[in-house]
């Protein structure tokens, strides 16, 4: 069996410079993820590999290409375009048009 390394995901947050409140609030945000993409967050924060896998017709490198999110930012994007197509859909349009 595969012993999954842990993966202390605050403190890269931190590293990445994400304030002490966004980290909380994102490392909670993480808790609730689909877990497939949780792995792949977690395979991110170990390795900077960026699956390219297509959800909803994103992947983690065009959002952060494209849309300046980080890593992160960009898989709890994932997950929300997973859960809730439109309305995340129609958040990241309005971000486009600068409403965000």
């Amino acid at each position: 069996m595969e012993r999954k390394e842990h993966v202390d995901r605050r403190a890269c947050l931190l590293e990445l410079g994400y304030t002490h409140p966004e980290a909380e609030q994102a490392v909670a945000r993480m808790e609730r993820m689909d877990s497939r993409l949780l792995e792949l967050l977690d395979r991110w924060f170990l390795t900077g590999d960026l699956p390219g896998d297509v959800y909803e017709g994103f992947t983690a490198a065009e959002l952060m290409d494209e849309r300046g999110f980080t890593a992160p930012a960009a898989f709890l994007y994932l997950d929300w375009v997973l859960k809730e197509p439109e309305t995340a859909k129609a958040a990241l349009a309005d971000m486009a048009d600068g409403f965000l």
